[in-house]
Protein backbone atom coordinates (compact mmCIF):
# COMPACT_ATOMS: atom_id res chain seq x y z
CA UNK A 1 0.00 0.00 0.00
CA UNK A 2 0.76 3.24 -0.38
CA UNK A 3 0.22 6.90 0.97
CA UNK A 4 -1.47 9.43 -1.14
CA UNK A 5 -0.08 12.79 0.67
CA UNK A 6 -1.07 14.76 -2.09
CA UNK A 7 -5.25 14.18 -1.38
CA UNK A 8 -4.88 15.48 2.24
CA UNK A 9 -6.27 18.53 2.69
CA UNK A 10 -4.49 22.13 3.00
CA UNK A 11 -6.72 23.21 5.78
CA UNK A 12 -5.77 20.45 8.40
CA UNK A 13 -2.13 21.15 7.91
CA UNK A 14 -2.72 24.77 9.22
CA UNK A 15 -4.35 24.12 12.25
CA UNK A 16 -2.32 24.61 15.54
CA UNK A 17 -2.06 20.92 17.27
CA UNK A 18 0.04 22.42 20.16
CA UNK A 19 3.50 20.98 21.60
CA UNK A 20 4.46 17.38 20.10
CA UNK A 21 6.82 15.68 21.66
CA UNK A 22 8.01 12.11 20.83
CA UNK A 23 8.51 10.05 24.07
CA UNK A 24 10.08 6.49 24.85
CA UNK A 25 7.83 3.50 26.04
CA UNK A 26 9.86 3.52 29.29
CA UNK A 27 8.62 6.95 30.04
CA UNK A 28 5.21 6.05 28.83
CA UNK A 29 2.44 6.72 32.36
CA UNK A 30 2.42 3.33 34.20
CA UNK A 31 -1.10 2.66 33.32
CA UNK A 32 -0.68 2.66 29.73
CA UNK A 33 2.15 0.42 29.85
CA UNK A 34 0.30 -1.69 31.85
CA UNK A 35 -2.20 -2.36 29.46
CA UNK A 36 0.23 -1.82 26.36
CA UNK A 37 3.00 -3.39 25.14
CA UNK A 38 6.18 -2.02 23.38
CA UNK A 39 5.99 -1.94 19.67
CA UNK A 40 8.96 -0.36 17.68
CA UNK A 41 6.84 -0.79 14.54
CA UNK A 42 5.22 2.87 16.56
CA UNK A 43 6.04 5.77 18.46
CA UNK A 44 4.13 6.91 21.13
CA UNK A 45 4.01 11.40 21.64
CA UNK A 46 2.61 13.73 23.86
CA UNK A 47 0.64 16.72 22.77
CA UNK A 48 0.59 20.00 24.71
CA UNK A 49 -2.62 22.43 24.05
CA UNK A 50 -3.16 25.88 25.25
CA UNK A 51 -6.83 26.97 24.71
CA UNK A 52 -6.83 30.96 25.34
CA UNK A 53 -10.73 31.90 25.33
CA UNK A 54 -11.17 35.14 23.37
CA UNK A 55 -13.97 36.63 25.40
CA UNK A 56 -14.17 35.80 28.81
CA UNK A 57 -17.55 35.49 30.79
CA UNK A 58 -17.78 36.23 34.20
CA UNK A 59 -19.82 32.72 35.22
CA UNK A 60 -19.44 31.61 38.97
CA UNK A 61 -22.34 28.57 38.59
CA UNK A 62 -21.53 25.42 37.81
CA UNK A 63 -21.02 23.98 34.09
CA UNK A 64 -22.28 20.14 32.99
CA UNK A 65 -21.14 18.52 30.12
CA UNK A 66 -23.77 15.95 28.80
CA UNK A 67 -22.41 12.94 26.81
CA UNK A 68 -23.43 9.97 26.01
CA UNK A 69 -22.18 6.89 23.35
CA UNK A 70 -23.54 9.28 20.14
CA UNK A 71 -20.43 11.56 21.29
CA UNK A 72 -17.51 10.82 18.94
CA UNK A 73 -14.78 12.20 16.52
CA UNK A 74 -14.52 16.11 17.32
CA UNK A 75 -16.92 16.02 20.32
CA UNK A 76 -14.23 13.99 21.84
CA UNK A 77 -11.88 16.60 21.78
CA UNK A 78 -14.28 18.85 23.35
CA UNK A 79 -15.22 16.33 25.86
CA UNK A 80 -11.43 15.21 27.05
CA UNK A 81 -10.21 18.99 26.66
CA UNK A 82 -13.13 19.88 29.54
CA UNK A 83 -12.37 16.89 31.56
CA UNK A 84 -8.93 17.52 31.97
CA UNK A 85 -8.57 20.84 32.46
CA UNK A 86 -11.75 20.66 35.29
CA UNK A 87 -14.28 23.08 33.57
CA UNK A 88 -17.07 21.66 35.44
CA UNK A 89 -18.53 18.11 35.56
CA UNK A 90 -18.92 15.44 32.90
CA UNK A 91 -22.42 13.58 33.48
CA UNK A 92 -24.18 10.58 31.33
CA UNK A 93 -22.27 7.30 29.92
CA UNK A 94 -19.28 6.74 28.09
CA UNK A 95 -18.51 8.65 24.67
CA UNK A 96 -17.76 6.72 21.68
CA UNK A 97 -14.29 7.84 21.37
CA UNK A 98 -12.31 8.33 18.09
CA UNK A 99 -10.09 11.05 19.07
CA UNK A 100 -7.82 11.81 16.18
CA UNK A 101 -5.17 13.70 18.91
CA UNK A 102 -2.31 15.35 15.86
CA UNK A 103 -2.89 13.16 12.47
CA UNK A 104 -5.80 13.55 10.39
CA UNK A 105 -7.07 10.38 8.73
CA UNK A 106 -4.50 8.92 5.94
CA UNK A 107 -5.26 7.91 2.45
CA UNK A 108 -4.22 4.56 0.96
CA UNK A 109 -4.43 2.87 -2.23
CA UNK A 110 -4.69 -0.50 -2.51
CA UNK A 111 -2.00 -1.43 -4.98
CA UNK A 112 -4.14 -3.59 -7.89
CA UNK A 113 -7.65 -2.36 -7.35
CA UNK A 114 -6.93 0.93 -6.75
CA UNK A 115 -9.25 0.89 -4.22
CA UNK A 116 -9.04 4.36 -1.75
CA UNK A 117 -10.04 4.10 1.84
CA UNK A 118 -9.33 6.64 4.54
CA UNK A 119 -7.70 4.91 8.19
CA UNK A 120 -6.69 6.90 11.29
CA UNK A 121 -2.95 6.13 11.75
CA UNK A 122 -2.88 7.10 15.57
CA UNK A 123 -3.91 5.50 19.02
CA UNK A 124 -4.95 7.74 21.47
CA UNK A 125 -5.32 6.51 24.91
CA UNK A 126 -7.34 7.47 28.18
CA UNK A 127 -5.99 8.37 31.51
CA UNK A 128 -6.45 4.73 32.68
CA UNK A 129 -4.29 3.36 29.88
CA UNK A 130 -7.37 2.34 27.83
CA UNK A 131 -7.37 2.97 24.32
CA UNK A 132 -10.05 5.63 23.67
CA UNK A 133 -10.81 4.81 20.27
CA UNK A 134 -12.77 1.56 21.93
CA UNK A 135 -13.52 2.86 25.22
CA UNK A 136 -14.30 6.96 25.28
CA UNK A 137 -13.89 8.73 27.76
CA UNK A 138 -16.11 7.80 30.73
CA UNK A 139 -17.78 10.87 32.59
CA UNK A 140 -17.02 12.01 36.49
CA UNK A 141 -20.02 10.80 37.31
CA UNK A 142 -22.24 8.18 35.68
CA UNK A 143 -25.96 8.35 34.48
CA UNK A 144 -28.50 5.62 32.53
CA UNK A 145 -28.41 5.42 29.03
CA UNK A 146 -31.34 7.90 27.76
CA UNK A 147 -33.95 5.62 25.97
CA UNK A 148 -35.66 7.58 23.58
CA UNK A 149 -36.80 6.31 20.30
CA UNK A 150 -33.28 7.96 19.21
CA UNK A 151 -30.89 9.36 21.68
CA UNK A 152 -32.45 12.58 21.24
CA UNK A 153 -34.83 14.71 23.65
CA UNK A 154 -38.50 15.11 22.46
CA UNK A 155 -37.73 18.60 21.57
CA UNK A 156 -35.35 21.37 23.08
CA UNK A 157 -38.34 23.23 24.74
CA UNK A 158 -37.47 24.28 28.05
CA UNK A 159 -40.80 22.57 29.04
CA UNK A 160 -39.66 19.05 28.01
CA UNK A 161 -35.88 19.23 28.49
CA UNK A 162 -36.99 19.53 32.45
CA UNK A 163 -38.77 16.78 32.12
CA UNK A 164 -35.53 14.47 31.24
CA UNK A 165 -34.03 12.21 33.80
CA UNK A 166 -30.65 13.85 33.03
CA UNK A 167 -31.53 16.94 33.38
CA UNK A 168 -33.69 16.24 36.91
CA UNK A 169 -30.67 14.54 38.31
CA UNK A 170 -28.60 18.17 37.45
CA UNK A 171 -31.42 19.86 39.14
CA UNK A 172 -32.40 18.06 42.04
CA UNK A 173 -28.21 17.73 43.18
CA UNK A 174 -28.12 21.51 43.68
Amino acid sequence: MIVIDSLETNTVRQYDFGQIDKIDYEKLPFKIKTKNQEDNNCYYIKTIKNYVPKNNLEFSGEIYLLIDNDCFSATETVIRAYKQLGIGKVLGANSGGGCSVVLPPWIFELPKSHILFMLEVELTFNEDGTINELYGTKPNIELEKSYYPTSFPNSYSKTDLVKDNWIKMIINEK
